[in-house]
């Protein structure tokens, strides 16, 4: 853990002065990692299955650069609405959470706290349309409103911006924040949900204690983020796959071999 917090500081100090798509944007996710409950009693959280959950924030600079900052593991049934305050701590950041953090009383909460937020609506959220900011979603596929979410019993005390796009494929984003400054964006808000979904998949967990699942978990952080400071140090154009198949190829070449291959084009 310590090596691990070491390397992400030195990640945040090398990446100072890269210019940031949107700044201070943060993803906060987590990754359920299902295992045998007959192998792993200790992990059980249903009836038939055990499994391991990883919440993991990160820096969004942009689709090639995302950095690390805070991880934890939990049992799988531990819930993400119960994590989100370890993480969620910052004012003034803006927090790109899915909707297992959705919840009306730490929305109102982050607002009165200055911490930003966006999210994707669930589909059977009530929402009061007080205004609308730009109307145009039939033919431009694109709409804003100022919305109170939530029903006469539960509802937010606080507005919020709802954003309503459709992507490339005609899928339907509804998406709520706090904060009413931020571009409008479709792309760079899809790639942030999109990038959440499709990276640090951890599928397998290859010992059956509970201590070596942990360090295996730790390890591959620690990995990630070597490759990702390599990167920065090095100033490659390489994406970090590349690089580390390039890693992979030369792993018993001289070292001058690997210099000329990370030399920026």
């Amino acid at each position: 853990m310590h090596i691990w917090q070491s390397l992400t500081q030195r990640v945040r100090m090398a990446s100072v002065g890269r210019k940031r798509h949107i700044p201070n944007v943060k993803l906060l996710d987590s990754s359920t990692i299902p295992l045998s409950l007959n192998l792993y009693e200790w992990a059980a959280f249903r009836s038939t299955k055990s499994g391991l959950k990883l919440y993991l924030l990160v820096e969004f600079i942009s689709e090639q650069d995302i950095h690390p900052e805070k991880l934890t593991v939990t049992p799988a049934e531990r819930s993400d609405v119960l994590e989100a305050p370890r993480f969620i701590t910052e004012p003034g950041v803006t927090y790109v959470i899915d909707r297992g953090y959705y919840d009306f009383r730490l929305f109102d909460q982050w607002c009165k706290d200055g911490i930003f937020f966006a999210t994707r609506i669930k589909s059977n959220t009530v929402v009061d349309i007080r205004d609308f900011i730009y109307e145009d979603l039939q033919q431009n596929g694109f709409r804003e409103s100022l919305v109170i979410i939530g029903s006469a019993q539960k509802k937010m005390e606080n507005h919020l911006r709802l954003v309503e796009f459709y992507n490339d494929t005609g899928k339907l984003y509804q998406i709520v924040t706090n904060r009413f400054d931020l571009p409008a964006s479709r792309w760079q808000i899809e790639l942030m949900f999109k990038w959440m979904k499709q990276h640090l998949q951890v599928n397998h967990i290859h010992s059956r204690t509970e201590q070596a699942a942990w360090k295996q978990l730790y390890i591959a952080m620690i990995a990630y983020s070597l490759l990702l400071l390599l990167r920065l140090e090095t100033k490659t154009r390489l994406t970090l796959y590349q690089l580390f198949t390039k890693l992979r190829a030369l792993l018993f070449s001289d070292f001058e071999e690997l210099l000329e291959v990370l030399q920026p084009t």
